[in-house]
This record gives structure tokens, C-alpha cells and sequence, in this order.
């Protein structure tokens, strides 16, 4: 019997134990409740650590094409936001991304120069709906950084 009690004063002891250790790590979370204005500063600063700067979009433009002489990348810009970037070769021209989130080239042409002007009606589809895609990921960022296809 005397046995009996002791098992059950050290299983009453074990289980407080247990049930006090639990409550200490849930008080001591690391979690912090944001309010709106903080959560917004954060959204703002993810958004921008996913753009493309010039001096990112001529990088890869040089690195993708290693045996073209670049003559010049032109952002294209909605709103004060750079959307992508046209990269103009001395024969041939691409559509860079101007968000690090989805693959740098968009539209690639070996040959020749064109602009949105020269655009048959398939290619301004595949610009107008990467444009939009870029807008939409701008309007809701991802907290994962480490999915980044350009990082120069």
C-alpha cells in the first residue's frame, strides 16, 4: 500500500513537473504580436528586397550573353515601380524580370531590335501578362527570400 501511495506522490510530482515546464516555454515565446503600422513596415521592406536594380538587370544582361556587346537596358516603369527591364544587344534583345521571385528572362529574341511598338499581338499578350504577374507579387509579397532566381 505504502508503495502504492508513493507511485502515485511521484506520478502527482512528474506530471506537475511536466505541466510547469510546459508553461514556462509557452511564457517565454519568442513570438511578438505585430500591430498593423509595424506589419506594414515589414511587408514594405520583403517587397523591396525582391526588386531588381539597374545595376542588377545589366549584370545578368552581360552574363547571360557573354559573346553580345550591350548597348543599352531600359526599365520599364508603372507607377514608380520598375516592373523589368529591356536589355538591347548589338543583335538581339530579352525582357528581364524586375522582381528576384520568377526566372530573369521573360522574352528573349536573338535577332534584331525591337520595342513595345514592334510587338506582334502573341508578344505583347506574354509582356502584358508578365507585367501584371510582377504587379500581383508586388501587391502580395512572399516572407520567403531564399526563393530567388537573380542574385548577382
Amino acid at each position: 500500500m505504502k508503495n502504492k501511495i508513493k507511485l502515485v506522490k511521484s506520478i502527482i510530482i512528474i506530471a506537475i513537473f511536466v505541466i510547469m515546464s510546459c508553461t514556462k516555454a509557452v511564457d517565454n515565446s519568442p513570438c511578438v504580436t505585430l500591430n498593423t503600422k509595424e506589419a506594414d513596415l515589414i511587408t514594405r521592406a520583403s517587397i523591396e528586397d525582391f526588386k531588381v536594380s539597374l545595376s542588377e538587370a545589366v549584370s545578368y544582361a552581360k552574363m547571360s550573353e557573354p559573346k553580345k556587346v550591350l548597348e543599352n537596358v531600359c526599365p520599364v516603369v508603372e507607377n514608380q515601380d520598375t516592373l523589368m527591364y529591356f536589355a538591347y544587344y548589338d543583335d538581339g534583345w530579352k525582357l528581364i524580370s524586375g522582381d528576384k521571385r520568377i526566372a530573369p528572362e521573360l522574352i528573349t529574341e536573338p535577332l534584331g531590335k525591337r520595342t513595345y511598338d514592334d510587338f506582334a499581338d502573341g508578344e505583347r499578350v506574354l509582356y502584358e501578362r508578365d507585367k501584371q504577374f510582377i504587379k500581383l507579387l508586388r501587391t502580395y509579397p512572399s516572407a520567403d527570400k531564399d526563393k530567388q532566381y537573380l542574385s548577382i
